[in-house]
């Protein structure tokens, strides 16, 4: 049968979008094909109710940050959120109108839940939370005034923008410099067999080196050891507050990857969660051979 596997089908309806009255509903569905000519089924139409009275909507407060405020470096978002009659199932943050991530939702909250009279169905596990990174989130977020609102969805797939009327947030970063540094070993365009070591040093103008990674082809396959003492390579680096513990080091297999040309480099990390990689010759880093 041609489509196979992939011939499933879901659609999720709103009945209130629809506009649909409340009462006895019928319901078939039509499969068109490339050529345009289609099918209704089943024969005998399904029959659903719509309810005269549809759930109330979900209802919640984002208590931080504030509105108006300032943010720079890493901050938490965190709140409430629940529905009356149904169960919420997710809670997604809004920059500028954009989905920025899934905060962590269902946190105890009693201080929410225990005045209620009317006990919602996720109290009280109702409270979220998520950690903004204002300066290198998966959204870019550049100095300067932003809206913020979260978006909680329901079992029944609405969604309740959280608060009405956005937050104004203002982001205000000092320029973070990239983390530097040089790998000494293996050199550019080297043939590499066996096991070979990987070693160089690396330093953070403004911040610190939080993390070394060996990439092939950009894709990570080792995690360097990082805070090597290098004193030799620190008497040129007068600037580099790390020193002497700025080496990395770590011992590729070679024989664990497919002989021919390979792109090799190594990712740096810094405190603000910013990358680069070294050397920059190549994307992803310089051009070797595996040779086994």
């Amino acid at each position: 049968m041609r489509g196979c596997p992939t011939v499933g089908f879901s659609v999720s309806l709103n009945p209130a979008r629809l506009g649909l009255a409340p009462g006895a509903h019928q319901l078939r569905i039509r499969a068109t094909n490339v050529r345009g000519s289609f099918v209704d089924y089943p024969d005998q139409p399904l029959t659903f109710f719509v309810d005269p009275e549809e759930s109330r909507p979900a209802t919640g407060a984002l208590e931080a940050p504030a509105d108006g405020a300032e943010l720079s470096g890493t901050v938490a978002i965190r709140g409430w959120a629940y529905a009356q009659d149904v169960r919420l199932r997710a809670v997604d943050v809004l920059v500028n109108g954009l989905t920025y991530g899934a905060a962590s939702y269902g946190q105890r909250r009693d201080d929410v839940c225990g005045p209620l009279a009317e006990k919602p169905l996720n109290c009280p596990n109702v409270g979220f939370t998520f950690t903004l990174n204002t300066r290198t989130g998966a959204v870019p977020l550049p100095n300067g005034s932003h809206t913020l609102q979260v978006r909680a969805r329901d079992e029944l797939e609405r969604y309740t923008l959280i608060p009405e009327v956005p937050l104004t947030i203002t982001t205000n970063n000092a320029p973070n410099q990239l983390p530097r540094g040089v790998v000494a070993t293996p050199q550019p365009n080297e043939k590499l067999r066996g096991k070979v070591r990987i070693s160089g040093h690396a330093w953070d103008p403004d911040g610190r080196v939080t993390s070394a990674a060996l990439l092939l082809n950009g894709s990570s396959v080792l995690s360097l050891r990082y805070g090597l003492p290098r004193p030799e390579e620190c008497q040129s680096l007068p600037g580099a507050q790390a020193c002497p513990d700025i080496g990395f080091e770590g011992e590729l297999d070679t024989t664990q990857f497919a002989n021919g040309p390979v792109v090799l480099g190594v990712r740096l990390t810094d405190n603000s969660g910013a990358t680069v990689i070294l050397p920059a010759l190549a994307r992803y880093g310089m051009n070797i051979f595996i040779e086994n």
